[in-house]
């Protein structure tokens, strides 16, 4: 694709502005100088194939962004769009309809703006980026590839993603976030669980026997428990209704004190209770009303007022009203007779400065508005004059003044700045050569105290390792299997000790069964009867033999009798015992099979213990002949792999040390060369080493560059320089010669406005706003006049009015001014009104007050009557308020009555109170609380063994579930199996993860072999134009770390690495990749143009002339567009390239 026309519409600088590119010229320059806008172009041509941001509104991307281009595909199509903000319906043809988003797919390909811009765009800075980091990336020719050509970088990341992924799953080390290991430990857990679970058939008959007994014993408790609840609660009942009892017993005894109000009746009593409340009511009542009355009279009395001064009161109000604007006006009255005074010095100054007498004859003088407006105008084109003289005049001198400087800065020729260059870039990277050389005899020495420090760490140690490197040693294979027949005997060891630990445990917890068993007693055996039997024999025997001595006979008689109750004793305990005897006997039989079972794992222990004895004599024979004593086989691996690596570390210590010595013989010979390019570069001879001479002869020619590039700068400048001062100067003339005119006209109006003809531009601008102002300030004086005349006569009219009303209506009140007057007038008035208020108000108090009395006394007297008519039906002839009091005293006794009986039915659990009564007769309160306290301590005592005795049997219980059910082995079991399975699903995650990585690597590699060769060749050839052949091809060859170099080929054949090359040249082979494969891309798909933006600012004038070549050999496959603003660059174009060269200018 290619641009043919750029319009800038309304973008950052630029409105209005157009680029015409033309289809012939095979390179295309936009040149500007600095702020000119060429960064805002570029960016500009980025969001017309694009888009703008749509929430960025700024200088650069304005509201109205309007951008525009015509364009042309490989294939001869050709689109005229234009981009606008906005959110849709971005994309406008030339008539402004809106144009599909995908309508600039055919002319970009499957380039996207983050492609476009870093593999499409390139800049000075970019260019050194890239060049450093190829340097980093020496190591392997597809890594400079693919870092110059932009691709394939997240398929890398990919790689590596999945490489972390597959690491998380499994590693050759143990580690516990790795998942496959989890599940490992989770299989190990469960087969040990599972394991643990199997108990033998003894332990359920104990489980069993232990849940009957705590069922017993908890029914025992239970039964206990209920009897001593039953005895609680009878006390606790007899605690609560003793009291109750003894209060009703006392109220009841004095119900006899109101036996004389019988007659009375509850209901009667309440409605006496009722009429005497209404009686008192009606009379308080009829007392209030009539102090109310009395009250109202009084201050009826009082209330007086003046009629004559309420008549006026229309009149005293009105002046009221006036009162605050005369006030106001008295205020304002000085300030405005200030004021009218300045106005007036003010304008008799105005006619003393413009030469008059006084303020009459000023105002017949004012020039007219016409007048004042072309003094005006004649001012600004004076200003203006002076103005545009002073640039021209300021310009001119700057440009004298420079023109001088340029020739006093023009110095003697310069030597060849390009011969000097290409001499020096023979030598090489010397500098690099000569630190490289100081890294290696640190690296040498480095590596030597490392050797010998790693070799001091070996366990067991190396005493001579020429020895080892000479003598043989076990291989892995044998260290392997020495590994395996180890690992046999220690786990053959462990199972023996493991049988002879179980063996010593089943001896141990027979012999506890055993004692437990005889808790209730010794448990006989048959062997003890056996043997009880056998005594008994042998003294019967001694019996017989003693039949002539009766005294021995006798003894033995005694001792056989006893023996024989002895047996039969035992016998009769054998069978009456004969379930704990069986189970006794089991016991004793299962300890002597323990023993015999610990005994055997003994003597298998001690020949296990000679079979390790004779594999470790001959594990120790297999390395003799390395001097070494060795550890065990995993240990002696990982050291015979450090042994191994010392081999190596040595093997590439001799490496470093003989590239050190070709090095430091390189440095030598270049001394000679360097000194003589030293002297040809104009330096002062100096004794230094290579590299800081190299240095400083690099430093010297990037002088003499810069020297150079600055001389041709300032001969341009010294050539443009005389016919910008002759444009000066003539300018100059012709503002001259406008303001002779207009002096002229201006010393005219001068004089119309009282001005001298010398005058100022200031002075002139301040008599016309004199001028202009005196209309105003004559009004504002006339108006000041009128409104002082009108306060007096205001005033006066006031006055009067003030004294007509206080002769009438306050005549002691005559001789105060006239606003203390209508002030005093307006507080009589209020006062007076507040009276008349006061006397209406109580007029209407003391009628509603004689009618309220009259009926509260008939409301009483009806009281009266009723109270009257309820007494006179039982003839009662006391005072009704004490009978009344009497009557409520006895209501309150029933009261109680009722409410303690309710209390002792609510305690009493159902029975009656003539059974309480007779229970509580002897009973003694606090010997039921110690009763009780007994009770409470003893229930707690068997709830605390109740809990003891359920909690054994839950726990009995729950074993013997677990064990006759088998869901503990059985969970185990199927955790085992869940565990097995997550290891093959980990498993099976990790090989599909690696077979990914390595399906991924083989991928890139396939891309990188196929896309190298003649991306290489390509990059070569471009490489060798940039540097006008000082370097002829590219290559790439294995080092000693087995990975693919990139090479440069110079013209003598000399292949030197990427560190060995000037930042220049590294520049230029950085170049040389990316426009590699940029043009291969283009070849095969749609391409934006490539946009270059000061490409070549740190190159010489001949490899700017290369680059610029090499930039136009790529138009046929890719439109090259370099900004810049460098004068130079567009000369060397235009001597390298002619009319093939397009220069594009933006004006500053």
């Amino acid at each position: 694709m290619r641009i043919l026309e750029l319009a800038l519409d309304a973008y950052g600088p630029f409105a209005g502005e157009k680029l015409h590119f033309d289809r012939a010229a095979r390179l295309h320059i936009v040149h500007g100088p600095n702020e000119a806008g060429k960064s805002s172009a570029l960016t500009a041509i980025g969001d017309l194939f694009y888009g703008v941001p749509r929430s960025e509104k700024s200088f650069l991307r304005p509201g109205d962004l309007r951008l525009g281009a015509l364009v042309e595909a490989r294939n001869g199509q050709m689109l005229q769009f234009f981009r606008r903000r906005g959110v849709k319906a971005t994309l406008l043809d030339a008539g402004g309809a809106a144009l599909a988003d995908d309508c600039l797919i055919p002319f970009l390909g499957a380039a996207s703006r983050d492609i476009f811009h870093r593999a499409f765009g390139l800049d000075a800075e970019s260019l050194r980026k890239g060049g450093d980091e190829m340097l980093r990336a020496e190591g392997e020719i597809g890594a400079s590839l693919f870092a110059a050509a932009s691709g394939l970088r997240g398929l890398i990341d990919l790689r590596k993603g999945i490489e972390a992924e597959a690491d998380d799953i499994f590693g050759e080390r143990k580690a516990s976030h790795r998942s496959f290991y989890q599940a490992l430990a989770r299989f190990d857990d469960a087969s040990k669980a599972e394991k643990e679970t199997r108990l033998t058939e003894t332990a359920l008959k104990t489980l069993r026997r232990q849940i009957e007994e705590a069922d017993a014993q908890l029914a025992a408790i239970k039964q206990g428990d209920a009897e001593e609840a039953a005895e609680q609660r009878r006390l606790q009942r007899l605690l609560k209704t003793t009291p109750l009892l003894a209060n009703l017993a006392q109220l009841r005894s004095e119900s006899p004190l109101f036996a004389d109000l019988a007659a009375y009746s509850d209901s009667w009593a309440a409605t006496l209770e009722t009429l005497l409340a209404a009686r008192d009511a009606a009379r308080a009542q009829a007392e209030a009303a009539l102090e109310a009355r009395d009250l109202a009279a009084e201050e009826l009395e009082q209330a007086q007022c003046d009629a004559a001064l309420l008549a006026r009161a229309e009149d005293i109000e009105a002046l009221a009203g006036e009162a605050g604007a005369e006030r106001d006006r008295l205020e304002q009255l000085p300030r405005r007779e200030d004021a009218l005074r300045a106005s007036a010095d003010k304008l008799r100054a105005r006619a003393f400065a413009c030469g008059f007498d006084d303020i009459t004859t000023l105002r017949a003088a004012t020039p007219d508005a016409a007048s004042l407006s072309r003094a005006e105008k004649l001012v600004a084109r004076g200003r203006e004059l002076a103005a545009l003289k002073q640039k021209p005049q300021a310009d001119l001198a700057r440009e004298k003044d420079d023109l001088a400087h340029l020739k006093a800065r023009m110095g003697g020729d310069l030597p060849d700045v390009a011969a000097l260059q290409e001499k020096f870039a023979a030598f090489g990277a010397v500098e690099a050569e000569e630190t490289a050389l100081a890294e290696l005899n640190e690296a040498c020495a480095r590596e030597a105290r490392g050797l010998d420090e790693r070799r001091a760490r070996l366990t067991p140690p190396l005493p001579d390792l020429d020895l080892f490197a000479r003598a043989p040693a076990p291989d892995e294979a044998a260290i392997a299997q020495a590994e395996q027949d180890f690992e046999a005997v220690a786990r053959r060891r462990d199972e023996a000790r493991r049988q002879a630990d179980e063996a010593l445990r089943t001896e141990a917890q027979a012999q506890a069964r055993l004692r437990a068993l005889e808790t209730s007693g010794a448990v006989a055996s048959r062997d003890d009867l056996r043997a009880l039997r056998a005594q008994r024999d042998t003294f019967w025997e001694e019996l017989a033999q003693a039949r002539g001595d009766e005294q021995l006979f006798r003894a033995r008689a005694a001792l056989f009798a006893a023996t024989q109750r002895q047996a039969d004793s035992l016998a009769d305990a054998l069978i009456g015992d004969a379930a704990r005897v069986a189970e006794a006997e089991t016991e004793r039989q299962t300890i002597v099979a323990a023993r015999d079972a610990a005994r055997q794992a003994q003597d298998r222990l001690a020949t296990i213990e000679d079979d390790e004895r004779a594999l470790r004599a001959a594990w120790a024979r297999a390395w003799a002949g390395c001097g070494v004593t060795p550890g065990a086989p995993r240990a002696m691996e990982r050291w015979r792999d450090e042994a191994l690596q010392l081999l190596d570390a040595r093997e590439k210590l001799a490496a470093q040390t003989s590239r050190r010595e070709a090095l430091a013989a390189r440095l030598t010979s270049v001394e000679a060369g360097l000194k003589t390019l030293s002297a040809e570069a104009g330096l002062t001879p100096l004794a230094l080493p290579p590299g800081k001479q190299a240095r400083r002869i690099a430093a010297q020619v990037q002088q003499l560059a810069r020297a150079s590039e600055e001389a041709r700068a300032i001969a341009t400048r010294i050539q443009l320089a005389p016919p910008r001062i002759a444009a000066l100067e003539q300018d100059l003339a012709r503002l001259e010669q406008d303001e002779l005119v207009w002096r002229a006209e201006f010393s005219t109006a001068l004089a119309g406005l009282r001005v001298d003809a010398d005058a100022s531009f200031d002075e002139a601008q301040a008599r016309i706003a004199l001028w202009r102002a005196l209309p105003g300030e004559l009004d504002n004086h006339s108006q000041s006049e009128r409104r002082v005349t009108s306060i007096h006569e205001q005033h006066v009219a006031f006055t009067q009015r003030v004294s007509q009303l206080l002769a009438q209506c306050a005549p002691d009140l005559a001789g105060l001014p006239a606003l203390d007057g209508a002030g005093a007038l307006q507080r009589r008035l209020t006062a007076e009104r507040q009276k008349a208020t006061t006397r209406a108000n109580a007029e209407t108090r003391l009628a509603k007050a004689e009618k309220a009395a009259a009926a509260a006394q008939d409301l009483a007297a009806k009281a009266e009557s009723r109270l009257a008519d309820h007494t006179a039906g039982l003839g009662l002839s006391g005072d009704a308020e004490i009978l009344c009091a009497r009557l409520r005293e006895r209501r309150a006794l029933h009261a109680r009555i009722q409410s303690e009986s309710e209390r002792l039915a609510l305690v009493a659990d159902g029975a009656d109170e003539a059974q309480l009564a007779q229970e509580a007769r002897d009973f003694n309160a606090q010997a039921a609380h110690d009763r009780l306290g007994d009770i409470v301590r003893a229930l707690e005592a068997r709830k605390l063994q109740g809990q003891e005795i359920f909690a054994a049997k839950r726990a009995a219980q729950t074993s013997l579930a677990a064990l006759e059910d088998s869901t503990g082995a059985e969970q185990a079991a199927f955790d085992r199996e869940a565990a097995k399975a997550e290891m093959a699903v980990e498993a099976r995650r990790w090989a599909v993860l690696k077979i990914a990585s390595l399906m991924v690597a083989a991928g890139l590699e396939r891309h990188r072999q196929s896309r190298q060769d003649p991306l290489l060749a390509r990059a070569g050839e471009i490489f060798g134009h940039l540097t006008s052949g000082r370097y002829e091809n590219l290559k790439q060859d294995f080092a000693e770390d087995e990975k693919l170099h990139l090479l440069a080929v110079r013209r003598d054949g000399a292949a030197l690495p990427l560190s060995a090359l000037s930042e220049g040249a590294r520049d230029q082979l950085y170049l040389a990749l990316r426009l590699a494969f940029l043009e291969d891309y283009a070849k095969k798909s749609e391409a934006p143009p490539f946009i270059g933006d000061d490409l070549f600012a740190s190159f010489d004038d001949a490899r700017v002339a290369a680059g610029l070549k090499t930039l136009a050999d790529l138009s046929p496959a890719l439109q090259p567009i370099l900004f810049t603003h460098h004068d130079h660059v567009v000369e060397i174009a235009a001597r390298a390239l002619g009319a093939q060269a397009q220069v594009l200018r933006l004006q500053a």
